[in-house]
């Protein structure tokens, strides 16, 4: 019996012994797949921000696409930024905004590159980006910003000589928000300090966070104010709670920074246009399996417009691992914890929230939004264009969604525009009369107008 007891405890000092140089063995590998993946991280950042020192960046010659609507022709042509290649999201090559200023073509790149043209001599052949100097890097310190990664500058707003870029901040360590940076702008050198940055962040430790879902949209509004879209990064409850800024809609007073809750019950808005003649807020909706949204607040300032996530929503939730569920799912599959807490009711407006003017199922990875006026194609003052970025055509995505709004904000005509191109962001030039976009999939600056000839 003693022989027995002895053999049983060198048996579990053994299996002890094998079990602790096992756990550190295992912790030593995961230390130093840790330290190489920041090593990796480093270096991508190191290559990708090589145009910085360059003086301009080389853009290619026209390329053309014809369209043919309500029996008038359009030309979309692009110009591809070979050296803009820092993608972050799969399926894309470059990840940049834009914004028309004073007969200038600026451009941001999500990792901190910027540059800009004179309109007259993008449509020249042999046109390059002039590269701006900034000292962003003094004050982002976080390598993932420069890197292939979620993280980094999420828009670029021009307003009042003044240069603003939105961006996914490491507030402290391992918590994010969405903060914004200001200059005054400059063709030579970008001088940013801290302009808006809030004191709540999202840990990444959090089971579900996601960086990619920060809103970050930027446009002038009343006054000396602008609006601001935060998404809630996958943390669900924030976007009904109005003690905190997570998937909300702001607005930011730019004198003394105090911000208003303008709309609410938002999870990713990533599309953003304030109509200052009709006093309204369209937004698109990023929605999780299915569910996309464009959205129309009518009484902006006046009362706080809830949009319903997480409690109502024309998507699902994604299932364990990322893949979606799909309407027509039985009963016991919907009675899962997730939808204990978030049920996704298909109606809004039987929940007491606002219905979208238009939704997509399956989603269309919905981006920004512009409005023209009838200068644009003598049609209608009330024509929006909206944003698609994903990677099934079929279904919608990388394509330009045209809508004309009829007198009651109703849509009265839906037309499709097959770019097979990433579309990240638009601007429209009232001068010219001519879209703006930066097609992502092929790092790409296109202009969208009625054809010349």
């Amino acid at each position: 019996m003693k022989k027995i007891l002895i053999v049983g405890f060198i048996n579990i000092i053994f299996l002890s012994l094998v079990a602790f140089f096992t756990y550190n063995y295992v912790i030593s590998k995961k230390n130093r797949v840790k330290i190489l993946e920041e090593e990796i991280i480093k270096l991508q950042s190191e290559v990708d921000s090589i145009p910085i020192s360059q003086e301009s960046l080389a853009l290619s010659d026209f390329v053309y696409q014809k369209f043919t609507v309500k029996n008038i022709n359009y030309t979309l042509k692009k110009k591809k930024v070979s050296d803009l290649t820092t993608s972050k999201h799969p399926g894309s090559i470059g990840n940049s905004y834009i914004q028309n200023n004073e007969g200038k073509l600026f451009v941001a790149s999500a990792n901190g590159i910027f540059s800009f043209i004179e309109l007259e001599q993008f449509f020249l052949e042999n046109a390059k980006l002039n590269i701006i100097q900034s000292n962003i890097r003094d004050i982002i310190k976080n390598p993932k910003f420069y890197a292939r990664s979620a993280y980094g500058i999420k828009d670029l707003l021009i307003h009042e000589n003044k240069f603003y870029i939105s961006y996914t901040n490491e507030f402290k360590q391992d918590c994010y928000n969405t903060s914004i940076l200001v200059s005054d702008v400059s063709t030579k050198k970008l001088s940013f300090k801290k302009f808006f940055e809030p004191k709540e962040c999202i840990k990444s430790s959090n089971e579900e966070y996601s960086p990619h879902q920060s809103g970050g949209r930027m446009v002038p509004y009343i006054g000396d104010n602008i609006l601001f879209t935060i998404g809630e990064y996958r943390f669900r409850d924030h976007a009904q709670n109005k003690k905190n800024i997570f998937g909300k809609i702001l607005s930011i007073n730019l004198s003394n920074k105090k911000t208003n809750i303008i709309s609410m019950g938002h999870r990713n808005p990533q599309g953003l246009f304030f109509d200052k003649k009709k006093n309204i807020v369209f937004s698109t909706e990023h929605g999780p399996a299915g569910g996309d949204e464009i959205n129309i607040n009518f009484s902006p300032g006046i009362k706080i417009e809830n949009f319903g996530w997480p409690i109502s929503s024309y998507g699902e939730h994604y299932k364990e691992g990322g893949i979606a569920y799909h309407t027509g799912y039985e009963s016991n599959e919907r009675e899962n914890k997730k939808y204990k807490i978030w049920p996704l009711h298909k109606s809004h407006q039987d929940h007491g929230f606002l219905e979208p003017l238009k939704y997509f199922t399956p989603s269309i990875a919905v981006s920004e939004i512009v409005s023209t006026n009838k200068n644009f194609n003598n049609i209608s003052d009330q024509q929006i264009f909206v944003a698609a970025m994903g990677n099934k055509i079929e279904e919608g995505d990388l394509s330009l969604h045209w809508f004309i709004l009829d007198k009651n904000f109703k849509i009265q005509s839906h037309n499709i525009l097959k770019l097979n191109e990433r579309i990240r962001d638009l601007s429209y030039d009232l001068n010219s009369n001519k879209i703006f976009l930066f097609l992502e999939s092929s790092s790409s600056i296109g202009v969208f107008h009625v054809s010349e000839n």
